[in-house]
């Protein structure tokens, strides 16, 4: 009897130590992971025939279309616009990230999760599904990757936690890569990979969008030519230290459309979210038809990573509070 009192103080403030330090450390850094295996809805259906390897091998990015069928996505949009309603409200769902300036980003963003309870409670059907199909992505890229992929299985930990992002009219996020490169010294000291594991062990990033099927880029009234709006531009081939695209061999833009996935090398493809109008008046001022007031761009994201970093045992110790029961007690 003593025996179990004593395990239980033991875990009480083993607990009590996690959630200390989960209240200062954000969970886009120190999220735990699971195995693509364990990660993967095996009941997802074969979406991800459709991944060229040829073109993520060549470039660092793949591009998969009706990743979510029509209803699918109808119904992750009205789980979506309910989480929406709240915005303003005590029960607000989205908030400004932890690397809050308007001058590089400008959306707001919450944690989504089917394990842990806090993040459970959010999610409607749709929402969940989606999710599901975001994490199946990482061990369906390493089954199209028939070239000894092997070997990646133990670097492929994807999160617990992934983040639901919006951005409203005029949103944006400056060019930058998901894991920090070399000439970033900050980002490679000891101390920093052992605070922020899930930062620099990025290995994948997967992005499945949320917004309605067609998405609209603009048209410049008088050329005709796109203003890809919103888009997700990519500068290929960019060296490694540079932050602006300058030295890329190609530019990509990537239309937003509702069920379209994302797959790229977290650390090699340079990126950026270019702005969208602010509404009717400011397109029409411009000279651009169409337009929505109340357009938002939506989508989740899993930086797929890190299951077998040097201080990977370590991460429980550094787990948001939100993950601290599930590594507890991960029936409950």
């Amino acid at each position: 009897m003593e025996a179990a009192k004593s395990a239980a103080r033991l875990l009480a403030g083993l607990g009590a130590g996690v959630a200390a330090i989960g209240l200062v450390v954000p969970a886009s850094q120190t999220a735990m992971r699971e195995s693509p295996q364990t990660a993967s809805d095996h009941r997802v259906r074969g979406v991800f025939s459709k991944i060229d390897i040829q073109a993520f091998r060549r470039d660092g990015i793949v591009v998969i279309d009706g990743a979510l069928t029509a209803e699918e996505l109808r119904l992750a949009r009205v789980d979506l616009t309910a989480m929406l309603a709240l915005e303003g409200t005590d029960d607000a769902f989205f908030l400004k990230t932890d690397q809050d300036s308007d001058d590089v980003r400008t959306d707001r963003v919450c944690w989504i999760s089917e394990v842990v309870p806090s993040q459970r409670a959010t999610l409607g059907t749709g929402m969940r599904d989606a999710l599901r199909v975001v994490r199946s992505a990482p061990l369906a890229l390493l089954a199209a990757d028939g070239r000894g992929a092997a070997h990646l299985h133990g670097s492929y930990g994807v999160p617990l936690s992934n983040q639901l992002a919006c951005y409203g009219a005029g949103g944006r996020y400056v060019p930058h890569r998901d894991t920090p490169g070399d000439a970033d010294a900050s980002f490679h000291h000891p101390l920093q990979r052992l605070l922020q594991p899930g930062l620099t062990d990025r290995v994948l990033t997967v992005i499945l969008y949320l917004n309605e099927a067609e998405w609209d880029c603009g048209t410049d009234a008088a050329t005709g030519a796109s203003l890809n709006e919103g888009c997700l531009r990519c500068y290929l081939g960019a060296n490694a230290g540079d932050n602006t695209g300058a030295t890329s061999t190609r530019v990509l833009n990537i239309a937003p459309k509702g069920g379209r996935m994302v797959i790229f090398d977290s650390s090699r493809v340079l990126h950026e979210v270019r702005s969208f109008p602010e509404g009717d008046a400011a397109r029409v001022a411009r000279g651009v038809a169409g337009g929505d007031t109340q357009r938002q761009r939506a989508a989740i994201t899993c930086w797929v990573g890190g299951a077998h970093s040097s201080y990977a045992f370590l991460r429980p110790f550094c787990v948001p509070r939100a993950e601290a029961a599930y590594f507890l007690w991960p029936s409950a």
